[in-house]
């Protein structure tokens, strides 16, 4: 077959971001790339004395020494790595695509990515104005050292979404993606170790255009055949399909069969036995439970230890791990906290650890999770593991990861199903033998320590996503709640004689140091009163005010949900005010408005805003001190400024912070 049908195959789920399953030792990539560089690849940048400055125009990024020793060596004729690339893809990469002959890159483009460096310039979809790729393109990329965290690839999960995935390889794994229309880039390389591989571009025949003038960029050769591309045939037949199948099948099992044999065991369930056994003698535990993914995993190990309440997680983490805290029954707390490969479910001693794989990586007295999803370290499509030292969680776990099924003598196999009484109810959470197989033959292969696939750096906030909340906020957003409410009369419906008129001016106002530069901002602004009187201080020209009503229709309100204000929403604020709802009703949003807003106060600008006595109990004053304010609570400004007219309470609980210069 030559045809392919870009549009439907192209997407995420299918072969966009999808990794080639192959045998890696078949191929000699790896090697070549070591001889010529003598030394370990990760390593490169140490291996001359040459340092490059951040990359930013166009082509440089290709043009290093190492760069022009690899090019050299291919222009002289180095043709064994030809002949690899050649069989890589008439063996591999045709057949993936079901092509029996298609147009692909003559050769690939290498990939270099130093640390504090980027191997991408900008930010780019290959069929866009500055690159030109013609439509139909296949992208690849095969990693020639590990591929992780700030050293590899952020593509969008569907174009122009601007979600995007970062490319996750072990060295000599290969991965296709949908570069033609996905927008892909690097962020700047924190690892401290260099990132080398390489892409190439496969056009199917029936996207081909014999008579495009186009040009490549850097190379500038046309997209034509003899051009920028070569015509090359699979060795393998893709035509009849059902035999293709059935030969597959008869494959995977005859390697389960081999498995059996190789490790002496006489049923299904002894290979999964073998592969927990191996786990938790890698891993320094006791005991390892296999389960179907790392979720349910962390969802076995909450109602083992009948957790309830509050758990609490970094925000920045898979949306997963909140789902299955809910569904286990209790509640989420996000809090912003770094964490690299492994972070805990506090306040039980659950350890989600579904990007780390290294030997002793066990702590006593926990449960660990790990994951071996096709992206992870031991990738066998979708798999978990429980690590612990706990054998009556042990027991527990092998029970109702399967149905509540009962264990028999052995100690290995589940007893027959009509003999079983089954005395207890359970999940349908197991992993099949098939999978241990093919975990079993992964793990032969992995090392010690491998490095940590993702961090709190290059995971979504999920902190400000509602759907995790505990209660809904939104029925507090409404107009009628806010307008329309009599019990509001109690604060002057924001009129003349709402107590903020009073923080305003008389404190406010007469802030002479407030900087020059940058916007006063207040958050909630209601139904203008109190604003306009900043407005006139200040001047209508620097002052803004968010919500999400404006009643009176104010020229300097901008109607936005707060609760959306991210790092996209950056200004350069001199003074704000966090009077968004209240803490009775909304925590969630003065909590998120605070963070935010604390990160946008320039040097020397001021914050005004609830204290630590509040009713949601949030703690502002750490949030400010995190940030680098200065504190200090009204109640000792009561000689300098003249808050005699307001209550108390009010007094007691507010603060002003100041950023430090």
């Amino acid at each position: 077959m030559s045809e392919f049908d870009f549009s439907k195959e192209m997407v995420y789920g299918k072969k966009h971001l999808n990794k080639l399953m192959y045998d890696p030792s078949k191929y000699k990539f790896i090697d070549l790339i070591k001889e010529l560089y003598d030394c370990e690849l990760n390593e490169l940048h140490n291996s001359t004395e040459n340092k490059y400055d951040l990359f930013t125009e166009l082509g440089k990024d290709s043009h290093t020494v190492y760069h022009r020793m690899f090019y050299n060596k291919l222009d002289n004729g180095w043709k064994e790595i030809q002949d690899e690339y050649n069989k890589f893809i008439q063996e591999t990469v045709l057949p993936y695509l079901g092509l029996s002959e298609a147009l692909v890159q003559k050769f690939p483009t290498l990939r270099i990515q130093l640390p504090d460096n980027v191997a991408i310039v900008i930010k780019h979809f290959d069929s866009d104005e500055k690159h030109k790729h013609p439509t139909g393109e296949i992208n690849f990329v095969s990693a020639f050292t590990d591929m992780y965290d700030t050293n590899t690839v952020m593509v969008e999960k569907m174009p122009r979404l601007e979600e995007y995935e970062p490319i996750l390889l072990k060295a000599g794994e290969t991965i296709s993606f949908n570069g033609n229309k996905c927008s892909h880039y690097n962020q700047i390389n924190k690892t401290g170790k260099t990132r080398i591989s390489w892409d190439f571009r496969v056009l199917p025949l029936n996207y081909y255009d014999k008579n495009n003038e186009l040009t490549s960029v850097t190379t500038n050769t046309k997209y034509v055949e003899g051009g920028y591309y070569t015509r090359m045939q699979s060795k393998v037949n893709t035509t009849n399909k059902t035999a293709l199948a059935r030969d597959i099948w008869d494959q995977e099992k005859e390697k389960f069969k081999d498995t059996m044999e190789k490790y002496n065991v006489n049923d299904a369930w002894g290979v999964v036995d073998i592969f927990e056994k191996r786990m938790a003698q890698y891993a320094g535990s006791k005991y390892a439970v296999s389960v179907d993914n790392c979720t349910d995993a962390l969802f076995l190990c909450l109602k083992y230890l009948k957790a309830s309440g509050k758990v609490t997680i970094p925000s920045k983490t898979w949306c997963s791990v909140p789902c299955t805290i809910k569904h286990a029954g209790c509640e989420i707390e996000f809090e912003d906290r770094e964490w690299s490969g492994a972070y805990q479910l506090k306040p039980y001693p659950i350890w989600d650890g579904a990007v780390r794989m290294k030997r002793g990586m066990f702590k006593p007295n926990t449960y660990h999770c790990l994951s071996f999803h096709i992206r992870k370290h031991i990738p066998i499509g979708k798999g978990g593991m429980i690590l612990t030292d706990d054998k009556e969680a042990y027991d527990w776990f092998r029970t109702v990861r399967y149905c509540g099924r009962t264990m028999s003598d052995d100690g290995v196999n589940y007893i027959m199903y009509n003999d079983d009484v089954i005395k207890s109810l359970g999940w349908n959470m197991y992993m099949t033998p098939e999978q241990a197989a093919r975990g079993l033959e992964l793990f032969e292969k992995i090392s010690d320590d491998n490095p940590d696939q993702e961090s709190s750096g290059s995971c979504k906030d999920l902190s400000n996503l509602r759907v995790y909340s505990s209660c809904d906020e939104t029925p507090f957003y409404s107009f009628d709640y806010w307008f329309n409410n009599s019990e509001h009369d109690n604060w002057d419906q924001g009129g003349e004689k709402y107590y903020v008129n009073k923080f305003y001016e008389n404190m406010v106002m007469k802030l002479d140091d407030i900087p020059k530069e940058g916007k006063i901002l207040i958050l909630g602004t209601h139904n203008c009163y109190t604003f306009d009187k900043l407005c006139k201080h200040f001047g209508y020209d620097r002052c803004i005010g968010y919500d999400l009503h404006n009643p009176n229709n104010h020229p300097n309100v901008v109607i936005k949900d707060c609760m959306e204000l991210n790092d996209n929403d950056k200004m350069e604020i001199a003074f704000c005010h966090n009077d968004l709802g209240n803490y009775a009703t909304t925590p969630k949003l003065k909590k998120h408005a605070q963070k935010w807003a604390a990160k946008n106060i320039v040097k020397g600008g001021y914050f005004l805003s609830n204290n630590n006595f509040n009713r949601a109990k949030v703690k502002n004053i750490e949030i400010m001190e995190e940030n680098g304010f200065n504190v200090t609570q009204l109640v000792d400004l009561q000689d300098k400024y003249d808050l005699s007219k307001l209550p108390f309470e009010r007094i007691e609980g507010y603060m002003i912070s100041r950023k430090n210069i």
